[in-house]
């Protein structure tokens, strides 16, 4: 009897890795187990039938879509489904409400200065702390997200009614 399994699921992602990998005799789920470190292709199998209970890991999922991608299979399955979900759940989330325009543009200098201001420290102390770092790439992620969030607003206030030539 033939196993069914649904598209756009993990197990679904893992069967179709497993058969893509399949080369010389060897069963694409021993390849995939090689890879994970396990001692044979059953637990993969299993991930791939959605009557089991056992799920691979993040980091397993990494792996076998890495395995994937370096034996030059195409789009890596497991990210694909991921993928595609996200999508789905932004393509639900609500309109984006704009902050007021004055408000924002300060906010993201202040974001961005911040930023500028722990590079600066960095590059004076001429070395950096695991610390320095963090701050570092806490300060800028900050000030992506007001940049992403006055990109945001923009399309918003002032959305294309028409395709430019």
């Amino acid at each position: 009897m033939t196993l069914i399994r649904e598209p756009g699921t993990v197990e679904h992602a893992i069967h179709k890795a497993a058969c893509d990998l399949t080369a010389d005799g060897e069963s694409g789920y021993d390849i995939l187990a090689r890879a994970l470190g396990l001692a044979s292709g059953n637990l993969v199998r299993k991930w791939s039938n959605p009557n089991q209970p056992e799920r691979p890991s993040l980091l397993q999922c990494l792996v076998i879509d890495q395995v994937y991608v370096n034996r030059s299979c195409g789009t890596p399955p497991i990210h694909a489904v991921y993928e595609a979900r996200l999508e789905a759940a932004t393509s639900q989330r609500p309109p984006h409400v704009a902050e007021d325009p004055l408000h924002r543009i300060t906010k993201t200098m202040k974001e961005v200065s911040e930023g500028i201001e722990r590079f600066g420290e960095l590059v004076k102390a001429g070395k950096a702390s695991p610390n320095c770092l963090f701050e570092l790439e806490r300060e800028l992620q900050e000030a992506a997200d007001q940049i992403e969030g006055m990109r945001r607003d923009a399309r918003a206030l002032y959305p294309i009614t028409e395709v430019p030539a």
